[in-house]
């Protein structure tokens, strides 16, 4: 029995120097084989409680939906989940950031409804934990203002958003995510009609977005596409057009996919200009 006990722990440390290898990576139907023989092995020596089976089972949650496998993503996520709500003490912020991470998913799969209550109990463990400016709480406050927005509830959303975006504004380092949370609340004020109010937001989304100087190229262009939106659809379209050709001058190679993206967007915002229907949001060319 004793040999048997030491054959498993030998067999454990070799997979975990796989897992962690580089090349092991590379490869996610490996990787992914490698963890669920891993944490098989783990929780059959050490049981569920072990930290390095729930550190395991966390790398093949993120490995699935790395790998587009939403469902078991999920799955293998509120199992996570689970397992820190059982833990002693100390582990209820780890609790909180599963539970978002697997209302995240919901939303990924439009499936808002369904993350509401993920957000909903992290945000109350959050706040039980964290203070009330700290920039964790704005990332659930935002999260769950999201889940709302996408199910039309836009008051309890505008709430959420404008929460989150007192907190953002605290922190210079978080100038993109306070240009995100501007441009979500930019398109529901858009969506009210509320045109004015959605152009004021779109312009301090864009300086928040210039002022992230953390950004790579492919983010910015990306943040700037979305804030070209907002300004399109309320009567701005050339603003939008700048912005796009802008970036694109800055940016893109002539030739590459990233420029004949950006190139139908100049498409897009040109045919559309004028258009008063604001229920375009989340439309792409």
């Amino acid at each position: 029995m004793h040999e048997r006990h030491e054959f498993l722990i030998h067999r454990i440390r070799r997979l975990e120097k796989r897992v962690d290898r580089r090349d092991a990576a590379r490869n996610l139907g490996d990787s992914i084989a490698l963890l669920k023989e891993l944490c098989s092995l783990i929780r059959r020596i050490f049981e569920e409680d072990h930290p390095s089976f729930l550190y395991r089972l966390h790398q093949l949650a993120g490995a699935y939906r790395q790998s587009g496998d939403s469902a078991k993503a999920v799955a293998t996520y509120r199992r996570v989940a689970d397992l820190l709500r059982k833990k002693p003490g100390g582990e209820e912020l780890r609790y909180a950031g599963a539970l978002n991470t697997v209302g995240v998913l919901y939303c990924e799969t439009e499936q808002p409804r369904r993350a509401l209550r993920f957000f909903e109990r992290g945000l109350a463990i959050a706040r039980r934990c964290l203070a009330n400016d700290d920039p964790g709480l704005a990332n659930l406050l935002a999260n769950l203002a999201n889940a709302h927005h996408s199910l039309a509830h836009l008051r309890r959303a505008e709430v959420h958003y404008r929460e989150a975006l007192v907190i953002l504004e605290l922190y210079p380092q978080k100038a993109e995510e306070l240009g995100h949370c501007l441009c979500d609340l930019a398109v529901l004020e858009g969506q009210r009609q509320n045109r004015q109010a959605a152009l004021q937001l779109a312009r301090r989304a864009l300086e928040s977005f210039q002022r992230a100087a953390t950004l790579v190229p492919t983010q910015l262009i990306d943040n700037v596409v979305q804030v070209a939106c907002v300004f399109s659809r309320v009567g701005e379209a050339p603003t939008a057009l700048r912005l796009i050709c802008g970036v694109m001058e800055s940016f893109c190679s002539s030739g590459t996919s990233r420029e004949q993206e950006l190139v139908r967007w100049i498409r897009f915002f040109t045919e559309s200009d004028g258009d008063d229907d604001l229920s375009w949001f989340g439309t792409s060319p």
